[in-house]
């Protein structure tokens, strides 16, 4: 085959390809057919308080955010059940990525409680996973395999600032929304609830805290809602919103109740009358009760003045031992009133055994 043949004989398929490449990339490709009936966003996600009020619609990414210990988890919670009640085929995966199995059980509990599922039992409409430990790269690949695979109603990612290695990075930030836009397009029907810590302090300064690096100003634009938590004291906290629907109620208030389920306020008035919400130490009891070898030892409580007049640690451990050496003294005793098959105890079987007594009316029994 001579030179011109061989010409005659590439080129025309050189053409041709570039041809397709060019026909497949053109922006022709992408116009909106207006011939077509385009449906509307199908809700997804409303405010209870009002069902014409839409917090979500299927494709799109809500964001969670506020600062450490503002109860963002909370206030995730209550998303989740949320959306479990109000569509009853959907299902939910929620990806965590700094939290232990054991903290993120309760989520998984207090969801249950409401749902009325049965406790220690997984629910093929709920699904926890944790990510904790894992590479940004992986954790990426895993969250692509789960809406590849499951295609979950909602999935939630508590949280996404821990998919890049620097939240402050433009181009990371940017492969986030494209991540993001992938799932829009391959999964119409699913809602993405992403977490995001809000700059340190700037709840205090500004009535509409920014979240966190070039990550949180990218999704102050692309979410299609923002729920942004305060804590407001002891009891409370406080949800601003940011929506594209003008309808939506632009803040709420809940709290958390004895069984660590957090409820949407209608009224914020009678604030006193609401349960207390657990304390750090409280929190530090219930982990170590839970770690005690006796089944019985877990619904072990007692008074907090109690522990304090008989110095008792906080940290879990010795917590743990004291209760025990509390136990060898007499200071608890056994009740076998709930259950015949287990040991309980409780703040009234709490046994003062004879304490020495100063002039001054002091206790000076012996302390830990």
């Amino acid at each position: 085959m001579d030179e011109n043949s061989m010409s005659d004989y590439i080129y025309p398929d050189i053409e041709t390809a570039e041809n397709e490449a060019v026909a497949k990339s053109s922006w022709k490709a992408y116009i909106v057919d207006m011939s077509q009936d385009i449906a509307k966003p199908v809700p997804i996600l409303r405010d209870p308080r009002d069902n014409t009020s839409l917090w979500a619609t299927e494709g799109n990414l809500i964001m969670v955010a506020g600062e450490a210990k503002a109860r963002k988890t909370f206030n995730v919670k209550m998303l989740m059940y949320l959306y479990l009640q109000q569509n009853t085929n959907g299902n939910c995966i929620m990806v965590d990525t700094e939290q232990t199995d054991y903290h993120i059980a309760l989520a998984f509990k207090a969801v249950q409680e409401v749902m009325g599922w049965a406790p220690k039992q997984n629910n093929p409409r709920l699904t926890m996973v944790s990510f904790l430990g894992l590479p940004k790269e992986e954790r990426v690949q895993l969250l692509e395999q789960i809406m590849a695979e499951a295609n979950p109603g909602m999935l939630v990612i508590d949280n996404i600032g821990h998919l890049v290695s620097n939240i402050n990075d433009p181009e990371q930030s940017d492969s986030l929304v494209t991540l993001f836009d992938k799932f829009k397009k391959n999964n119409p029907h699913s809602i993405i609830l992403g977490v995001l810590h809000t700059n340190e302090g700037s709840s205090k300064q500004f009535a509409d805290p920014k979240m966190r690096g070039h990550v949180g100003s990218n999704m102050e634009q692309y979410a299609e809602t923002i729920f942004k938590v305060q804590r407001i004291g002891s009891k409370i906290s406080k949800v601003t919103i940011k929506s594209r629907n003008p309808l939506v109620q632009d803040t709420y208030q809940f709290y958390i109740d004895e069984k660590w389920v957090p409820r949407i306020m209608e009224h914020a008035t009678d604030v006193e009358d609401l349960p207390a919400v657990p304390t750090a130490k409280e929190m530090k009891q219930d982990a170590c009760f839970k770690a005690l070898p006796v089944d019985g030892h877990k619904r072990a409580f007692w008074w907090q003045a109690k522990m304090r007049e008989h110095g008792a640690p906080t940290s879990a451990p010795s917590l743990k031992a004291w209760f025990e050496a509390a136990l060898a003294l007499g200071w608890l005793k056994e009740d076998k009133g709930i259950t015949q098959s287990e040991p309980s105890y409780s703040h009234k079987d709490y046994v003062e055994v004879n304490p020495t007594i100063n002039d001054l009316g002091e206790d000076i029994s012996p302390k830990f």
